[in-house]
């Protein structure tokens, strides 16, 4: 059996994709991601960029769709056994120079405790606001 399905992926751009198999289900299942409109993951917007690319480390092609709303993105790549594997919408934030993994770290312990603080409600200064007056 052979499918053949056109992907309209913007107003002057599509392409078209072709599976061949032996049985109904295993051509179904190759081309399913093709056959549902592509609306982004995180905020269901319907403007999507394709990207192309080869992956650095084995130089084997993937495919991003990216959210022109959200700048999520979700990829498709090629593995070495000849399958592929699929990546869920992400929206990546990049970390700020004074806010690197390194200085997460450090701090994480203190936020912790902080944070377990608070929900035991020690977070409360043990004295009243005012010192009490003293007495002599």
């Amino acid at each position: 059996m052979k499918l053949t399905i056109t992907k309209k992926v913007s107003d002057n751009t599509s392409f078209q994709l072709e599976a061949e198999g032996n049985k109904v289900h295993e051509v179904l299942s190759d081309m399913a991601l093709f056959m549902e409109k592509d609306i982004c993951g995180k905020c269901r917007n319907e403007g999507i960029r394709y990207e192309g690319g080869r992956a650095k480390k084995d130089n084997l092609p993937y495919v991003r769709r990216r959210c022109l709303k959200c700048k999520a993105s979700s990829f498709l790549g090629a593995k070495n056994d000849g399958s592929y594997w699929w990546h869920e919408w992400e929206v990546y934030v990049r970390p700020e120079a004074n806010n690197s993994p390194a200085s997460t770290e450090q701090s994480r312990p203190a936020q912790q405790m902080q944070q377990g603080m608070n929900k035991q409600g020690l977070n409360q200064a043990p004295f009243p606001q005012e010192p009490p007056p003293l007495i002599r």
